[in-house]
């Protein structure tokens, strides 16, 4: 019996476009942010699904809502799947960050799966929690199709975890980009990853790829 998991990245937030770090911050998306979303949600014009998750961050939600009302959906929100708490770094901009919390941005930079926000969250607790919570979405919707709107971190844990790669292989992953669609398929055994990270359907929309969440 194959379970179908689509991931969403949310569309560009205020965050992302000032080069700020959110984390549990609560900012919504830009206006671009929200013409991704409505573009995103067009992915699945043809695409039958069952079920809607979403990070309860706003921007995740924002995200989801131009689909949910194309399939007339409700959205379940999961806060297990919101973003890293950033601590120290939540609202600063990252050219700050790398300045003030020099040897902890750098270890996020180049080996993620073992970096910790000042103050906050470990990517290793992010990558349990959220592997938790899709498990649990999985074992309730086995042979269905899920759309799940999420946050960059969040996505790039879930690339490594679900794939049973250890949390330190994250930093050989990429950062899925705003709107992008990842997917993976579930045989009852093991999940396969068949999308990553593909924005081709934004066209004239795509933004920057962006670390800050």
């Amino acid at each position: 019996m194959k379970t179908t998991i689509y991931f969403i990245r949310h569309g560009q937030s205020k965050g992302n476009a000032t080069r700020s770090f959110l984390g549990h911050t609560d900012w919504d998306l830009t206006e671009l942010g929200y013409a991704q979303a409505e573009r995103t949600a067009l992915y699945f014009k043809d695409i039958k699904i069952d079920k809607i998750y979403s990070s309860d961050l706003i921007r995740a939600q924002n995200t989801a809502k131009p689909l949910s009302k194309l399939k007339g959906m409700e959205i379940i929100l999961e806060p297990r799947i919101r973003e890293i708490y950033a601590g120290e770094w939540e609202t600063k901009r990252v050219d700050d960050i790398e300045k003030i919390y020099t040897e902890d941005y750098s270890l996020w930079l180049n080996d993620i799966g073992n970096s910790k926000a000042t103050g906050g969250e470990s990517v290793r607790e992010v990558y349990k929690r959220a592997y938790e919570a899709i498990i649990d979405i999985v074992k309730k919707n086995l042979g269905k199709t899920i759309v799940i709107v999420a946050h960059g971190c969040v996505i790039r844990s879930l690339m490594a975890s679900l794939r049973n790669m250890a949390v330190e292989t994250m930093r050989d992953i990429k950062w899925a980009p705003n709107s992008s669609v990842s997917r993976f398929i579930y045989d009852g055994e093991s999940f396969v990853m068949d999308i990553e990270g593909d924005n081709s359907h934004l066209g004239e929309l795509k933004n920057s790829p962006m670390r800050a969440m």
